[in-house]
């Protein structure tokens, strides 16, 4: 990727995903936070463009790896590029499909990509956690950026004896190492997590958004709001 496009994912504020240092998700972590209980939609004119612009036949959806390669053999900072690259952003990282194809489903946000940088991506990311999380009784897997809810459970845990910088954004500090180390700490005996105390400091700025949350992180903070933390 060369120094053009990576400013050109800057410009649209994107950048913090090209300083993701974590790059696999804790999976029996991430399962018990999701917990038991628990403009992104199809647009024909959307479809359309994308097909159109992407040469794709109708009634079929891109496979990631196929747009993958079109990032790799583009070697210009254009909308090609950006509009592909954020295609990839969305369908691996902000909010995954449980197949290997790109949802049409985000077609709409990426038709004038002048306009990405003026979207609440984070409600977006934040709603479609929200719709995951109830279905996860009745799916096998799960949409949505979990790396996502790890990092911020991990950021409010009161962890002794072990630095953790204070570095922005965070997906830029939490290797996978250091999530290993903050989760290991957290478990109990019997396999399950919620052992730590929470950093009071970390969790007034984390519970602000307390109601956009799914129903797991809300049990943990009621149970533990009764004293069960730490101020810094």
């Amino acid at each position: 990727m060369s120094e053009d496009q990576k400013k050109m994912i800057r410009d649209v504020h994107f950048d913090g995903l090209l300083k993701i240092e974590c790059s696999t998700i804790p999976a029996e972590f991430a399962n018990w936070l999701m917990g038991k209980d628990f403009k992104y939609e199809l647009d024909v004119d959307a479809i359309n463009f994308i097909h159109n612009k992407y040469g794709i036949l109708e009634g079929s959806a891109p496979k990631i790896e196929e747009i993958i390669k079109r990032i790799k053999n583009n070697k210009d900072a254009n909308e090609d590029f950006l509009r592909s690259w954020l295609m990839i952003a969305v369908s691996t990282f902000l909010c995954p499909p449980t197949s290997l194809g790109i949802s049409p489903r985000c077609y709409p946000s990426l038709v004038d990509v002048s306009r990405v940088k003026k979207l609440n991506w984070c409600q977006f990311v934040v709603d479609q956690l929200k719709v995951a999380a109830k279905k996860i009784n009745t799916k096998n897997s799960v949409k949505g950026c979990i790396l996502l809810l790890v990092i911020i459970y991990a950021d409010s845990l009161a962890v002794e004896n072990v630095q953790i910088p204070a570095t922005m954004p965070r997906i830029a500090v939490r290797t996978r190492k250091l999530l290993n180390e903050a989760i290991k700490l957290d478990m109990n005996h019997d396999g399950s997590f919620g052992k730590l105390k929470w950093c009071r400091t970390l969790l007034s700025k984390w519970m602000t958004y307390l109601a956009l949350y799914p129903q797991k992180l809300r049990e943990i903070w009621h149970q533990r709001r009764r004293g069960k933390y730490v101020k810094l």
